[in-house]
């Protein structure tokens, strides 16, 4: 059988795996007990990692800068910081009481993620109203436009039912030009004939010869009737 990775003993029937250094290892030997062990979850067991393990990843994310929990990764950063150091105080505490700075410096790694989550929630928030007020200002003249589409829309009605009456009046107009020219044409007519008879002579019982000059046959019987012409 193999052997614990931590104490190098012969390992029992239930034993732990790490996540990070596929060794097997005692529960004990992490602080756990063979029941906590047991009632872990198929997912936690996946990522769980032994102690020794814990302990490596707490010193080289101590070494890290604070910048880089600056941001979305820089708070899921601070938040898996704050698991390790909450599993490794509860490993150590396990065995011995807890002092105030331990339990204070366990707050305070706690607290960090929330701030930093808050913050974020109050930016969010100055954005939220900002685009608000855009909203607001863009709703504000979507109303004036609506005002005046309203107004353009009523002139355009009146515009339109004054070209229907002109219309109405200028088809009119048409049909009574249409009855009254003829009659006026013919009365028109009528004058301009009598207007050009006006020093016309009408012979009448003469008899009508071929070839014969209209204009001598007046003269010769106006001189015998003794008329100048």
């Amino acid at each position: 059988m193999d052997k614990c990775g931590i104490c190098k003993d012969q390992l029992d029937k239930i034993y732990c795996e790490c996540a990070a250094c596929l060794l097997p290892s005692h529960p004990k030997c992490n602080n756990l007990l063979d029941t906590s062990w047991v009632h872990k979850s198929k997912d936690n067991r996946a990522t769980w990692r032994c102690l020794p393990c814990r302990e490596n990843k707490v010193e080289r994310k101590n070494k890290r800068s604070r910048k880089d929990s600056i941001g979305s990764d820089g708070i899921q950063s601070d938040i898996e910081q704050y698991e390790i150091d909450e599993e490794v105080f509860r490993s150590s505490i396990s065995s011995q009481p807890a002092t105030m700075a331990q339990i204070q410096m366990l707050f305070t790694k706690a607290m960090e993620p929330i701030q930093l989550r808050l913050n974020s929630i109050e930016t969010s928030a100055k954005k939220v109203e900002e685009v608000k007020k855009t909203v607001e200002g863009i709703s504000t003249q979507l109303e004036s436009m609506s005002e005046r589409l309203k107004d353009a829309e009523t002139k355009i009605n009146s515009l339109e039912t004054k070209s229907s009456d002109l219309h109405a009046t200028v088809q009119s107009l048409k049909n009574a030009q249409n009855v009254t020219q003829p009659v006026e044409i013919d009365n028109r007519f009528e004058a301009m004939e009598r207007y050009t008879r006006r020093n016309n002579v009408i012979i009448s019982g003469v008899p009508l010869n071929d070839n014969e000059d209209v204009y001598k046959c007046v003269i010769g019987y106006c001189s015998k009737i003794g008329v100048e012409v």
